[in-house]
């Protein structure tokens, strides 16, 4: 038994109309069809926003580690200040101790107490008063 071929519609068209038809109809192809290759120009701006992708993430990362470096030494110098205002503040309450412990200690009555008590020395008495004269040379 033979087997009848039909003809594809293309090719009916054809036929039936022409040149015509075949300029508007493409013929059926046989076999595999080739693969479609992407569009270069696609590629090319795909790259080419992806490299710029790319750049705009690392120019992000560079000021975010510029950024937190920045922010890690002003961190740094807040503490510092702290530190030293503390200090200050310490040392501003040693020095009025210490002040008012030598305004206790200069006092004259307590250096005349210590004086006539703890040393044992006197006020003078009159006849006690020795005068001296300077000579000139």
């Amino acid at each position: 038994m033979a087997k009848t071929r039909t003809k594809p519609r293309n090719q009916i068209l054809l036929e039936q109309h022409g040149n015509l038809a075949y300029q508007r109809i493409r013929p059926e192809r046989r076999g595999p069809s080739p693969s479609p290759l992407p569009p270069t120009k696609k590629r090319t701006s795909s790259n080419r926003e992806a490299a710029v992708l790319f750049t705009l993430i690392l120019c992000l990362v560079a000021i975010s580690v510029a950024f937190i470096s920045n922010y890690s030494s002003v961190v740094a110098v807040q503490y510092e200040i702290q530190q030293v205002e503390r200090e200050i503040s310490q040392l501003k309450e040693k020095n009025a101790q210490l002040q008012a412990e030598a305004k206790k200690l200069g006092s004259l009555k307590r250096i005349e107490a210590i004086a006539l008590n703890e040393i044992g020395l006197q006020y003078p008495e009159e006849k006690e008063w020795l005068l001296l004269s300077a000579v000139n040379d």
